[in-house]
């Protein structure tokens, strides 16, 4: 196949082409439409006259197995489209009405109704087309007038090419079908100069290109967290004037290159004056602001959609010397109902300086990678609930059962808040955060080997990692979402099933995929399936329990409103070795008193968890209510109930949880970044917010103390275990003595994988540490912990 080539002009472009010869690499394809920026997804109906739909309110994070299309290429030009679901081939009937003309059939047709030709149409470097019927090319595809809101049906017209009648096809990622033979073109860095970009060709403070609001005349320069407020500021300024009587000033003192301007009093609400002068003349004049956060600059051609489209990127690291690298990157924005809000959340996936393969990158010391994301917090009044949540969970959660062999995986997403600019005008407060993939979770990769005999490769799937985006049955392991218990078949050759989505293996890149282990876990979740004696037996080596107990705790805690089946990702280690599941937490907006609609009506704190999501949002997570049932594990007559304890003495302490909170507020506004966002998108208390967080913390600990411990919360002897270690230093074995039966006693590493887990039948536990490397270990057991050096 001819090498694919993406073209990115850098004014609006539209070309025409004969006949298009679209690359079709990946298995199937979601369709969306140039009227509406790509939001929104051809689909089909679920009844009603028209049996294609368009349907507005759809988007990519969120598409179904109906969504999505298989595109094939049946002679040099002509094309076919089958849905991925019923397997039914879109037909033109051109016996009936152009609104209704495109219908469902079951097979292809030797009329050649069931099949199209594409003809190119290419918009701020994405690929667009015609799609124009075979047995009358008079019409085409056309997006016809709504029948609601946000759904249209989707027919033919004897039209010419307008926005709705432009469909781009794209992956479940974004990345949009391009056409064979295209050239290269990267886009060309923009100067970055703002209101000076006339006068200038050069303008940097300490190393870096302050970075430009141009319709506000101002730069901003960033400063590291905490610097701010500031006694005094040193900048060094560089710059070139493009006439060269032109000189730079600063507060009223001409720059001097190469010699230091020392500014005094700065806070991120100072405002110091730059001008230009010819002279006594004033040529042009700008103010320079400062921010502790770093800095986010994205240049594109043209809006943003669902699609990839090729951009630039800078980001803005205080502490990293230099000028700040312009990457080129391919942006798109993302989320399900989010993808209709004004602030929009951002898919970053960086690339080459050709723009044709990714490029890692670490910034803010967090994991080198292509794939970033800009979150917009937008439902969020205090814009850091996502945040706080993940890094609870980050640091409190017990690690999967494979932590062992990779210690250094994360079972979440690290993020940094951030200000980002797009194209040259302040967008706002974000989290730029890690992706949750193969890569974070450390899931074994697919293995190749060539069969010797035919030469051909033979894969074998061992890590395997699903992304729940709707709710099913499925997706809340069993619970009869919509009132039915059944559990649907599944085909491994497609990557939806049940509204989870394989991310890994990517069957897109041709690497087979496999859903009977999660299709048989959820069937073992599943009262439907399996009676309590076989749950019972099958519960522990099915699922990674203590992630799950964590899990429950961490919703509750939070009264987390969105993440019981959605926003939930879950992953197999090695399918080879263990085909037990565990899970990842994802998108936690919806918590701390606020549903995922950033209301904070029926939220309040002293309420029970699983009556509230089963009143109010779809229902519940059948493996909690299985494990309640059953009391696998001691899960409701034990476990729930001391690691409640345990991490109620730290991680889930009023003041460890409020602190969080504070001490994120108080950077929004230490860095101006808070009145900023406040300004673009709506006043925000982030104090109000803060001391509303405090009040409903208190009052959910305060219930939830009263549920699992009888009363108050305290750090008496009550709730926790005096326990003895010896021998310590420890060879071969350590004892633990003086903990109750029924006792959880964990022996950690200092990284904090949990080693090993005992449950104490005795007032002493013996553990063996005969394997163990030597150095310093942690000894927990109800609440308290203690060290222990092994193997001196």
């Amino acid at each position: 196949m001819q090498k694919i080539t993406i073209l990115f002009f850098l004014t609006l472009l539209t070309l025409t082409g004969a006949f298009a010869k679209p690359v079709l690499t990946k298995t199937n394809y979601l369709i969306s439409s140039l009227s509406d920026n790509a939001g929104g997804l051809v689909t089909t109906s679920s009844g009603g006259s028209f049996q294609l739909i368009y349907d507005t309110g759809r988007s990519a994070d969120e598409a179904t197995a109906a969504d999505f299309w298989i595109i094939r290429n049946l002679t040099a030009d002509q094309y076919t489209f089958q849905n991925a679901a019923s397997g039914k081939y879109i037909r033109h009937d051109a016996a009936i009405s152009d609104r209704s003309a495109l219908v469902l059939v079951d097979g292809l047709q030797a009329d050649n109704s069931t099949s199209f030709t594409l003809e190119h149409k290419e918009t701020n470097g994405t690929s667009y087309y015609v799609v124009r019927s075979v047995v009358n090319t008079a019409k085409i595809w056309n997006r016809r007038v709504s029948i609601s809101d946000a759904v249209y049906p989707v027919g033919v017209y004897s039209g010419s090419g307008s926005s709705n009648e432009l469909f781009v096809f794209f992956d479940s990622e974004g990345e949009a079908v391009a056409d064979d033979g295209k050239v290269i073109t990267p886009p060309t860095p923009n100067n970055r100069l703002g209101a000076f970009a006339t006068y200038l060709h050069l303008f940097t403070i300490n190393e870096k290109s302050p970075v430009p609001d141009t319709s506000k005349k101002e730069f901003y320069v960033a400063l590291p967290d905490n610097s701010l407020p500031a006694n005094s500021v040193v900048l060094n300024i560089t710059y070139e004037p493009i006439v060269s009587t032109h000189k730079l000033y600063l507060d009223g003192n001409e720059v001097a290159q190469s010699t230091p301007v020392t500014l005094r009093n700065v806070s991120s609400s100072s405002k110091f004056t730059f001008e230009i002068r010819n002279g006594l003349t004033l040529v042009e004049s700008a103010q320079l602001l400062f921010t502790s956060l770093p800095i986010v600059q994205i240049y594109t051609e043209g809006s943003t959609s669902s699609v990839y489209s090729l951009a630039r990127i800078a980001v803005n690291e205080p502490l990293k010397p230099g000028e700040t690298e312009v990457l080129n990157t391919k942006i798109r924005n993302r989320g399900g109902i989010s993808i209709g809000y004004p602030k929009k959340n951002y898919a970053i996936n960086l690339q080459d300086s050709l723009a044709v393969d990714k490029t890692d990158r670490s910034f803010f010391g967090l994991r080198s990678d292509n794939n970033w994301i800009l979150d917009a917090m937008y439902i969020d009044p205090g814009r850091m609930r996502n945040r706080v949540s993940t890094d609870l969970w980050n640091d409190f959660a017990s690690k999967p059962y494979w932590s062992v062999q990779e210690p250094e995986l994360i079972n979440g997403t690290r993020g940094r808040f951030v200000e980002v600019f797009l194209n040259d005008t302040y967008q706002g407060l974000y989290c730029m955060t890690e992706k949750v993939d193969r890569q974070q979770l450390k899931l074994k990769k697919l293995r190749v080997s060539v069969d010797l005999t035919t030469g051909e490769n033979i894969y074998t799937q061992r890590g395997a990692l699903w992304k729940a985006s709707n709710w099913s049955t499925a997706t809340m392991y069993g619970y009869p979402y919509g009132g039915g218990y059944g559990i649907p078949g599944y085909s491994n050759t497609s990557i939806n099933w049940s509204s989870f989505e394989s991310k890994y293996p990517e069957l897109d890149e041709g690497e087979p995929i496999t859903w009977d282990n999660l299709y048989n876990a959820i069937r073992i979740s599943s009262e439907y399936y399996t009676n309590d004696q076989t749950f019972n037996q099958l519960a522990q080596e099915t699922f990674d329990l203590p992630v799950y107990l964590d899990y429950y705790l961490f919703l509750e805690l939070l009264l987390a409103t969105d993440n019981h089946g959605k926003n939930l990702y879950t992953n197999i280690y090695d399918q080879t070795t263990s085909t037990k599941v565990s899970i990842t937490p994802w998108d936690l907006d919806g918590t701390w008193g606020i549903r995922w609609n950033g209301s904070k009506d029926m939220t309040r704190a002293d309420q029970d968890f699983d009556t509230f999501i089963r009143s109010y949002e779809h229902g519940h997570m059948n493996i909690f209510l299985r494990m309640f049932a059953t009391d696998t594990d001691n899960w409701s007559s034990y476990r729930l109930r001391e690691r409640y304890r345990e991490l109620r003495g730290h991680y889930f302490a009023h003041e460890q949880l409020v602190t969080r909170f504070q001490t994120y507020a108080q950077q929004f506004i230490r860095s101006g970044a808070g009145n900023r966002e406040s300004s673009k998108w709506g006043y925000k208390d982030y104090v109000g917010e803060v001391n509303f967080l405090t009040t409903w913390i208190d009052t959910r600990l305060a219930y939830l103390d009263n549920k699992y411990l009888g009363g108050p919360y305290t750090s008496l002897t009550t709730n926790e275990v005096s326990f003895t270690t010896y021998p310590n230093p420890a060879v071969d074995q350590l004892t633990v003595a003086g903990v109750q039966p029924g006792t959880e006693v964990f022996l950690y590493n200092l990284q904090g994988v949990v080693l090993q887990r005992v449950t104490a039948t005795s007032e002493e536990v013996r553990l063996n540490v005969s394997g163990l490397s030597k150095g310093v270990y942690l000894v927990k057991a109800g609440g308290r912990s203690v060290k222990v050096i092994v193997n001196y």
